[in-house]
Order: C-alpha cells, then sequence, then structure tokens
C-alpha cells in the first residue's frame, strides 16, 4: 500500500534524524574530540608530529560528518543563516520538514 503524504513526510524525518543522530555519534563528537587533545597536546608542547596528526584525523572526522549530513529532500546540508544547522526543524534551503514530534494530547503527529 503506498504511503500517504503525510505518512511520507513523517518516515523522510524521522529518517533525517535517525541520520542526524548518526552522524553526531559517529563523526561529530570524536571530532571535536580530537580537536580539543589538538589543544591540549599544543599547550603540553607535545612533538609536532603528534600535533599533526592529531588535528588532521580531528578535521578529516569533522569534514566526512558534514559531508553525509544533508536533507533527503535537496540533498544539500541544512543551514540556518551563515552556516550548518544541527537540530532543524526544517531545511533552510528547500523548506522540507526534518523534525517529527508526537505531542501526547494530539489526534495526530504533527510536524513541528
Amino acid at each position: 500500500m503506498p504511503l500517504s503524504g503525510r505518512d511520507y513526510m513523517k518516515q523522510r524525518a524521522i529518517g533525517f534524524q535517525q541520520l542526524r543522530a548518526r552522524v553526531i555519534r559517529t563523526y561529530f563528537v570524536p571530532g571535536m574530540a580530537f580537536l580539543l587533545a589538538f589543544i591540549v597536546a599544543s599547550v603540553m608542547d607535545a612533538p609536532a608530529w603528534l600535533q599533526f596528526s592529531i588535528s588532521g584525523v580531528g578535521f578529516v572526522l569533522l569534514c566526512i560528518g558534514d559531508y553525509k549530513y544533508k536533507c533527503p529532500v535537496c540533498k544539500r546540508t541544512p543551514a540556518e543563516g551563515d552556516g550548518p544547522d544541527f537540530n532543524p526543524k526544517s531545511c533552510g534551503r528547500c523548506g522540507a520538514i526534518l523534525l517529527w514530534r508526537e505531542d501526547s494530547g494530539a489526534k495526530d503527529n504533527q510536524p513541528v
């Protein structure tokens, strides 16, 4: 049975939120940890090769995460103003709903 427009929007929004959680968990958090380790290594006067390798790993993880973090409709990074939006209700570029909230008192699930 084909999905109604509302069910399709709900599945797309839930899929984006799952992608968002996976990208943050897999790429952004470790990337920020590596960049923090780079700062600590810089302050503690670690060898230059260690500082560059730590910062390189962090930079690569953040770049991969940014590459994978895309709107399912327009395939571009959801933006708010000048930078990416990391918890968007809708895509700032195409307007697709990316956050679906279930209200306990509501008759039906509602897009936010």
